[in-house]
């Protein structure tokens, strides 16, 4: 009787252990490939935010015909591509979800290509009745463009600076 005592109180620990051992290798799993899972998504992330930094980029480069500071006389054939280009590169951004962007980046981010959306809309209008191969650069003076390019360059550069934390 004594060692039928023994041999189940043997088995009820062995099983414990036994459960117990494999809750902790399950849980040791989960807690693994969680971090695994939220590393390749801050790693996403941080490709998509120097992705859509380098599309800002380029934006802000064909602002920059907008912006002269001398009146001189522009293309409107030049400045019709340039508008095209930025509706391309709003198409772009618009295609970046939340999910898509590190937190600290989003409100900064939509605020950004808002403001562009805008300045282009508004753009176009300036260019829309416009018949001649010419037009005067002074035509946009009041737009405040140079100041929204500054403005967009200086968020390019605070988050270009961004540093992958697998370098780290």
């Amino acid at each position: 009787m004594f060692e039928t005592i023994i041999t189940s109180v043997t088995q009820i620990i062995t099983t414990l252990i036994t459960v117990g051992v494999t809750i902790l290798v399950a849980y040791r799993t989960y807690c693994s490939q969680r971090n695994k899972a939220d590393r390749e998504t801050e790693r996403l992330q941080l490709i998509n935010c120097r992705s859509s930094l380098e599309l800002f980029s380029a934006y802000v480069a064909n602002l920059i015909l907008f912006a002269s500071p001398s009146k001189i006389q522009l293309h409107t054939e030049d400045l019709q591509i340039c508008l095209q280009k930025m509706k391309l590169i709003e198409q772009y951004l618009s295609e970046l979800t939340e999910t898509d962007l590190p937190d600290t980046f989003i409100e900064k981010f939509r605020l950004y290509r808002l403001k562009l959306s805008f300045h282009r809309i508004t753009l176009e209008n300036r260019l829309k009745d416009v018949s001649e191969t010419l037009v005067d650069s002074s035509m946009f003076e009041d737009l405040e463009t140079l100041e929204l390019i500054t403005s967009a360059k200086k968020f390019i550069s605070e988050y270009s600076s961004i540093k992958d934390p697998e370098k780290n």
